[in-house]
This record gives C-alpha cells, sequence and structure tokens, in this order.
C-alpha cells in the first residue's frame, strides 16, 4: 500500500512541490514440503523457515524550483520487523547457528537527502547531492542461502550508508 499527496504552489518567480505519503509491505513465507521420488531434494534443502517481513515508510519531499537552480530535499522514516522460526539441523548437517532460532530483527531509522541542480543547458546540468540511507535485510538474505545453512545469517543487520554525488545530467533529443 503506498498513499501520498502532493501539493504544488508558487510565490513569487519560485515555484514549489510538496510530497508527502506513507508505505506499507507485507510479506509472509511459509514452508511446504512434499514427499518427492527423490529424497535428498529434502535432505539438502531443509531451510525453508516460516515467517514475516513488514516494511513501513512514512515519507516527504520538498522541491524548489527558481530560474535555472534547483532543491530536493527529502526526509523518511523506515522501520522493518522480520520475524521467522529456524529449525535446528540435524547432527550430521554443519549450520549456523546450529540449534533451532527464533528470528525477530528489527530496526527503523531516518534517512535524509538533498539534491542541488543547476539547468544551464540541456546538455549541461550539473548537480550535487547527500542522502543517508539504510535497508532492510530481505528474507533470502537471513534465510535462504546458496549454501544449505552454511551461509544463513538470522543476526543480519541493515545496511546503512552515506552517499555524496556530483556530476552532471545531459539530455539532447534525437541524438
Amino acid at each position: 500500500i503506498n498513499l501520498a499527496n502532493t501539493s504544488r504552489f508558487s510565490y513569487g518567480e519560485t515555484d514549489y512541490e510538496w510530497k508527502i505519503g506513507s508505505k506499507l509491505l507485507k510479506n509472509k513465507y511459509e514452508r511446504k514440503v512434499s514427499s518427492v521420488s527423490d529424497q535428498n531434494t529434502i535432505i539438502y534443502n531443509q531451510f525453508s523457515p516460516s515467517g514475516t517481513l513488514d516494511l513501513m515508510s512514512l515519507y516527504t519531499q520538498f522541491n524548489a524550483k527558481y530560474d535555472i537552480y534547483s532543491a530536493t530535499f527529502n526526509l523518511n522514516y523506515a522501520h522493518y520487523k522480520l520475524k521467522g522460526f529456524k529449525p535446528a539441523c540435524d547432527d550430521d548437517v554443519k549450520c549456523f547457528p546450529q540449534g533451532d532460532a527464533s528470528i525477530n530483527l528489527k530496526e527503523g531509522g531516518f534517512n535524509p537527502g538533498v539534491l542541488l541542480s543547476a539547468e544551464i543547458i540541456p546538455e549541461f546540468q550539473p548537480f550535487v547531492s547527500y542522502a543517508h540511507s539504510m535497508r532492510a535485510p530481505n528474507s533470502q538474505e537471513v534465510f535462504f542461502s546458496q549454501n544449505g545453512g552454511n551461509s544463513m545469517n538470522p543476526f543480519l543487520k541493515g545496511e546503512k550508508a552515506q552517499t555524496w554525488q556530483i556530476g552532471f545530467n545531459s539530455m539532447r533529443p534525437d541524438l
């Protein structure tokens, strides 16, 4: 679900746009194993835990444009909750953690950003930007490894980044 509202207005020679919204994403995953002719399929694919992943975000974006200059300011709050259960590994299978584990990962944080640009000519639009961001781990990264239980990570934390960009965009129709 994504609900958003955008307001546009002008004051003097400056045009403004303000967007505010919220996103909600809910995932449910469950294990379904049926008997197959090759029992190795079940033996070597024993990690399919059941659980949920909920992602929630509140966001706002404010744009101001004056003559050739524009500025965009972003702020969002993102929160995730990943829950599930990892069954214990058999004694003859090495995995981490070896025993069963209830997974309950959750984290939230603010993610601000700013972008300043100028459209000097369509072929040369320099910009500079900064963003602080976070990304939630997904169920694939926590539970469903490509190496059985050896690379499962029920203690995984969200990724965080601080990104600076300096560059330019160029646009030329029919080039």
